[in-house]
């Protein structure tokens, strides 16, 4: 799986033919990031290689502020070693460069982990949040949050500058925004969350609003521009209950997620600049929002409802190294026990398992959820050595007697192999146990699928088996290749 930050741009500046040649090493290797200017048959052209497949060419009139647009890639020429584009005759100044994008556009990231001081750096270093009569307290996705005071003023906030877009596009641009959010007490009136619309004239905006008791209203509104976005979902923030929200915008329409889940939708315009960027406080008409703030994300495209319904997304397609890079919205990187368990995987990449173990945190619930609540988890699997000797661990999640599941395979003797998926050993009763089609050096996909009290199993796209049952939450990592006791 890869989630990768942008590298830094490898700039032409044209003027007529050509006024200057910039290269920049950024991110890429150089036999992979460099953009070459060739005089080929017809005029100039500019090349690069055809390695990574996913490098797209952007360009942009102008670097103050940089206005990136992507080439379409049907205009890209290739000859299996180079991608190539004609440059024309036209006398504008253009820039270009060459970018490998996130997989899934993320393009800002504040955990907000810091604990002390009067700012939060970002996790690629584009910029630091200022934070103003604000303060720190205990976080929902790592041990630190951000704290505002819920000053009526709007006083209590945290704000960076969106100078060359580098948080938020440029106007008529798609993005997303994640953060998490913990009321500390439901007020009447509108707090601010986040936005850039200082003075209700230029940008938009995320509030919170209490119109009474049992009810709060999430609202995403623009101003400044014609058919100013609005929009309003209704909703009950507990003071003390961590919920996640996510924004997005894709040109045309606005949609509120609350916890992956879409809560409000509507048609409208906004105008993102390169002003300030403001977290918790300084919107326009709001006061500051009274509670924690944490894991504060950006992105370049408007997410699908697909796309933010996942927990984690991991492909093990990066080139090397012990990063583990997760697609989903939540972004939860981890670290590869061993490089050496890279292998060939069904698509791309994979993990050789084999008395290794890899595990994925879930000690706030992110991945798995609580007792009671569904939860799907899907992947590709390919036996090397099924053995009649008893059963062998493929996923597990949970500490015995206090929690949890496992999914175990076994080749009976004289019988095809079978998949237990079981949480009788951790204080649950889902006990599933069906045959599967595993042959030794051969690709199968398995979807497990519980939906709060029934557990069904999935081989290759078709319904294996069903069976009620409940499974106890655990906090306990979700760990490949291994088990409670088993091999």
């Amino acid at each position: 799986m890869r989630l990768r930050p942008d590298g830094q741009p490898e700039c032409v500046s044209r003027c007529g033919w050509l006024c200057a040649l910039v290269l920049l090493a950024g991110n890429l290797p150089a036999q992979d990031g460099r953009l070459l200017l060739t005089n080929a048959a017809g005029g100039l052209q500019l090349r690069w290689s055809a390695e990574p497949s996913e490098s797209l060419l952007e360009q942009s009139p102008t670097l103050s502020p940089p206005l990136w647009s992507v080439i379409a890639p049907q205009l890209y020429r290739t000859d299996g070693l180079f991608r190539s584009v004609p440059l024309g005759t036209s006398p504008t100044n253009l820039f270009f460069r060459l970018r490998r994008p996130s997989a899934n556009g993320l393009a800002s990231r504040w955990q907000l982990d810091e604990g002390a001081g009067s700012s939060s750096g970002e996790a690629s270093a584009l910029g630091r949040l200022t934070l103003e009569n604000a303060t720190w307290g205990d976080g929902w996705i790592g041990p630190g949050a951000m704290r505002l005071n819920g000053n009526v003023n709007g006083t209590s906030l945290a704000w960076t500058s969106n100078t060359q877009y580098r948080v938020l596009p440029p106007p008529g641009q798609p993005f997303s925004l994640s953060l998490w959010i913990n009321p500390e007490a439901s007020t009447n009136g509108r707090a601010a969350l986040v936005g850039n619309d200082r003075f209700g004239t230029n940008g938009w905006q995320l509030d919170v609003a209490s119109p009474g008791p049992g009810t709060n209203w999430l609202i995403f509104n623009a101003a400044g521009v014609p058919g100013s976005l609005s929009v309003t979902g209704r909703t009950l923030l507990l003071p003390g209950r961590w919920r996640h929200v996510i924004v997005t915008h894709d040109g045309a329409v606005g949609s509120i997620y609350l916890d992956n889940v879409l809560l409000a939708q509507g048609t409208g315009a906004l105008a993102n600049h390169s002003g300030r960027f403001l977290l918790g406080g300084g919107l326009f008409g709001s006061a500051s929002f009274a509670g924690r703030l944490d894991e504060l994300r950006t992105y370049t495209n408007a997410l699908t409802a697909s796309e933010i319904a996942l927990n984690g997304a991991w492909e093990f397609d990066e080139p090397g190294g012990t990063l583990l890079s997760d697609l989903s919205p939540q972004g939860r990187q981890t670290t590869l026990v061993d490089e050496s368990l890279r292998v060939s995987g069904h698509r791309g990449s994979g993990l050789a398992l084999g008395g290794v173990t890899q595990w994925l945190s879930n000690d706030d619930y992110g991945l798995l959820p609580p007792s009671g609540e569904p939860f799907g988890v899907s992947f590709w699997i390919r036996p090397d050595a099924l053995e009649q000797t008893g059963e062998r661990a493929i996923l597990s999640c949970g500490a015995l007697d206090r929690g949890g599941w496992e999914l175990a395979c076994a080749r009976p003797p004289g019988g095809p192999a079978e998949v237990r998926w079981s949480a009788t050993r951790f204080g649950g009763t889902l006990e599933l146990v069906a045959p599967v089609p595993f042959t030794n050096g051969h690709w199968t996909k398995l979807d497990l699928s519980f939906n709060g009290g029934v557990g069904t199993l999935y081989a290759d796209g078709r319904k294996v088996r069903t069976e009620i049952g409940a499974i106890r939450g655990s906090r306990e990592p979700l760990r490949l290749g291994d088990g409670e006791g088993l091999p």
